[in-house]
């Protein structure tokens, strides 16, 4: 069966990993067509790009060679890195049936043709957009509720020197965003708002520095 892979990472997932996530998806990908004795024809690679619509050269590519019959199945590591969108989700899964195309997740369950596969499919990508737009509304109306009481929103200034210095010399020793962030948590230090820290809390707050 000849078949087709599709990686992407984001410009922040870059950052915060040492780690190349492409070639790590790209080797998991490849490993599992080969446990399967599938014919890997490409992994197709988009490097510092969103989900949030379609206009990647190596989606696209990868969705002519659908379009054009040759392959059997498209081959993603999870479902997140093809799309984020409910409406391309539902595209891209009306073309893949169209040309007979199975769509495979290494890390999820996902469609082979069946229709209760389709819907379970459907159902998360449509729960995963309404928690982004429902968190986007969340903080629309916060932002709303604070300039009509006229408190403009700012982000709070971080001038912990000691955490700023502890972080500058982790990220100069090349340590992770991530594992910096664990670092700071372990170590005592109190983020700006008291949460909990991130790496991209981290990664925020050197870039202002």
């Amino acid at each position: 069966m000849d078949v087709i892979g599709y990686v992407r990472v984001s410009t922040e997932e870059q950052a915060e990993s040492k780690a190349d996530i492409c070639k790590q998806h790209s080797k998991a990908i490849t490993e599992y067509c080969s446990t399967k004795g599938w014919n890997l024809l490409e992994v197709f690679k988009d490097s510092g790009l969103s989900a949030k619509n379609m206009q990647r050269d190596g989606l696209q590519k990868a969705l002519e060679l659908v379009e054009a019959n040759k392959v059997q199945a498209f081959i993603v590591y999870k479902l997140d890195r093809l799309t984020r969108s409910l409406k391309d989700h539902i595209f891209l899964i009306e073309t893949f049936a169209k040309h007979h195309v199975s769509l495979v997740a290494l890390t999820e369950s996902t469609a082979n043709g069946t229709a209760s596969e389709e819907f379970s499919l459907n159902v998360r990508m449509a729960a995963a957009q309404y928690e982004r737009k429902l968190i986007g509304e969340r903080t629309a109306y916060a932002l709303k509720s604070l300039k009509e009481k006229g408190q403009p929103y700012c982000r709070p200034v971080f001038n912990d020197r000691r955490a700023l210095a502890f972080m500058r010399e982790r990220r100069a020793e090349g340590i992770s965003y991530r594992n910096i962030a664990w670092s700071m948590a372990v170590n005592g230090f109190k983020s700006t708002r008291g949460g909990t820290w991130t790496a991209s809390t981290v990664r925020g707050i050197l870039l202002r520095k």
